[in-house]
């Protein structure tokens, strides 16, 4: 969902550009867990993540492992 707008479906592989500052959610109704990828550019904002439980931060240059389930 983006600006408060209807919710639409995504799908592995899609892309979302969310505008600064725009209010927007997301939320896996699937069965499966869902990885997600955002990226910041400029970078800053992102900062406030770091609060979260599952935050992770790599060291530069250090690719994610992840595995397909």
């Amino acid at each position: 969902m983006l600006d408060d707008q209807e919710p639409f479906p995504v799908k592995a592989g899609d892309t979302i550009y969310v505008p600064t500052a725009m209010y927007h959610s997301t939320l896996n109704t699937g069965w499966r867990p869902m990885l997600l990828l955002a990226l910041y550019n400029p970078g800053g904002p992102e900062r406030v993540l770091e609060a979260l439980p599952d935050f992770k931060e790599l060291p530069a240059g250090q690719v994610p492992g992840w595995t397909r389930r």
